[in-house]
């Protein structure tokens, strides 16, 4: 018995809900069939942005073609950068280049850490300081400590 009134109550509900929204469509129901005919394609909106953020023209195109196109605008961008850095990219999937980009910027990174390291020690030097088994943080530290102290000794005179 509680089953059948709950049911009960329940169509009412739902009776009650679509009589307004079926008087809501029958007064608007050109605007209806203008907005079902342009459905709006969240997916298919981000390919096209990308697309002309490449410079890529979308009229007419599929997605699969504009995906296509997007992946081969970006190997020609990525390909463009390995060149700039005198990387060789014949034959070397887009996979291949992102790494020799990424190793070619890890060696100038340890290149300039290399030549820096080298300036502190020729510093340390010429100040007399030892750099056996120092970092190069350390050995900065000391020159720093050491030209304050020359400089301390300076103004003193």
């Amino acid at each position: 018995m509680l089953k059948k009134k709950l049911a009960g109550i329940l169509l009412v509900g739902a009776i009650v809900c679509s009589v307004p929204m079926a008087a809501f469509a029958e007064n608007v129901q050109g605007d209806t069939t203008a907005a079902s005919a342009t459905k709006f394609h969240p997916m298919k909106q981000l390919l096209v942005e990308k697309a002309q953020a490449f410079g890529i023209s979308t009229d007419g195109k599929t997605n699969k073609e504009i995906k296509t196109e997007l992946k081969a605008a970006a190997i020609t961008k990525l390909q463009a950068k390995a060149t700039e850095a005198g990387i060789a990219t014949d034959g070397k999937t887009g996979k291949e280049i992102r790494t020799a980009l990424k190793a070619a910027k890890e060696a100038k990174k340890a290149a300039k850490q290399a030549k820096k390291s080298e300036a502190v020690n020729k510093r340390a030097a010429k100040l007399g300081i030892s750099t056996d088994g120092k970092t190069t943080e350390q050995v900065y530290a000391e020159i720093e400590s050491a030209l304050q102290a020359k400089w301390a000794k300076q103004a003193a005179k």
